[in-house]
């Protein structure tokens, strides 16, 4: 500390050097930090008042049809994806939603890559998604196979997955030699691309070079949008898939009324789509990669083109866990429709001999 007195103005000489450029440079430091307070306050201040407004302006309802999502402040974001759609809900929280007892919850849709939806920064998210659930499952209702009269018992329905090449389509044959009507998905949704009002949409979506010379949908050229973004796949599953279940429900009828065993399901995306709910069984077919590589080779598919298709479906290990019956197809045909036999009379009381 200085001290003393200058003789000449009687102040001290502390009073002398806060008149002098130390004394400057010091109020100058006080207003910069006075400064930067502020800044940050009004920023605080700021972000708060806009959270609030976005938490405010974010709308969420759900019922058996659709599920929404509207936010925004000046711009209004406005979601809706059929409910029949969801897939899968999760339930995300952040460190700071857990201490405020709040989470985001995010849904996707079939065949999505991503989350198509988010709920955020809700109360209760726990309960919340347990009130999704249980409307998911009134919108796609699991059915029931067997009528109270017996004579007009329902044909049990079997579902096909597993990898590229496994065999599923032979397993299909397998099971229509045995009084099955087989279903093929891929055939339907062929179908469906063909319909006019299906093609008109795939225009407006994305523009005439989707049509080949003849003016009908060039598939390749689909496949290539789809499968390189799966926003696109997504729309894709969501205007055709609703006209296969149609189509899929129309042959379990007829199956019923013509007195078939069964219906045999050959979906790749079985899963995905939430047809695996319209299914008494899921058959998953597991074959070594070698011969399943061998199988795709004969379509002019290499190993690379194999493995981007099966990267747009569900892990070859999920859809083993959520099958109801492994079959492996590790040898001949024979071999084969013998393990089949054995699974339908054993597991699911198939009665071969009648």
């Amino acid at each position: 500390m200085l001290t003393g007195t200058d003789a000449a103005s009687g102040r001290t000489l502390s009073e002398i050097m806060a008149d002098g450029p130390m004394g400057a440079a010091a109020g100058a430091l006080s207003l910069a930090a006075a400064g930067v307070i502020v800044i940050l306050a009004v920023r605080v201040v700021f972000v708060l008042v806009r959270e609030m407004l976005l938490w405010s302006s974010r709308l969420y309802t759900l019922d058996e049809k659709e599920i929404t999502s509207r936010t925004g402040i000046f711009h209004r974001t406005d979601v809706r994806i059929p409910t029949r759609n969801i897939q899968h809900v999760v339930v995300d929280r952040t460190l700071a939603e857990r201490l405020f007892g709040l989470g985001t919850i995010c849904i996707t849709t079939a065949g999505s890559q991503g989350i198509d939806m988010a709920w955020v920064t809700i109360d209760r998210p726990q309960a919340y998604e347990k009130v999704i659930r249980g409307v998911m499952d009134k919108a796609i209702a699991i059915p029931t196979y067997l009528e109270d009269n017996a004579a007009r018992m329902k044909p049990i329905v079997i579902g096909l997955v597993g990898g590229i090449g496994a065999g599923k389509s032979t397993v299909a044959g397998i099971l229509e030699e045995l009084g099955f009507y087989r279903i093929d998905s891929d055939r339907e949704a062929r179908a469906a691309l063909d319909r006019e009002e299906v093609r008109a949409q795939l225009v407006r979506w994305w523009g005439k070079g989707i049509l080949n010379a003849q003016g009908t949908v060039d598939r390749k050229a689909v496949a290539e949008i789809v499968f390189k973004e799966p926003t696109q796949r997504s729309r894709l599953e969501e205007l055709v898939h609703p006209i296969v279940k149609s189509s899929r429900a129309a042959m379990i009828d007829r199956a019923r009324d013509d007195g078939r065993r069964g219906v045999v399901l050959d979906a790749p995306l079985l899963f995905e789509a939430g047809s695996d709910k319209e299914c008494d069984a899921v058959f998953f077919i597991e074959a070594p990669e070698q011969a399943r590589m061998a199988r795709v080779a004969s379509r002019g598919w290499n190993q690379e083109e194999l493995l981007r298709r099966e990267a747009a479906q569900l892990s070859l290990e999920e859809k083993k866990a959520r099958a109801t019956i492994t079959i492996l197809n590790d040898g001949d045909v024979q071999s084969l429709r013998e393990r089949i036999h054995a699974v339908l009379t054993q597991n699911l009381g198939v009665k071969l001999d009648q």
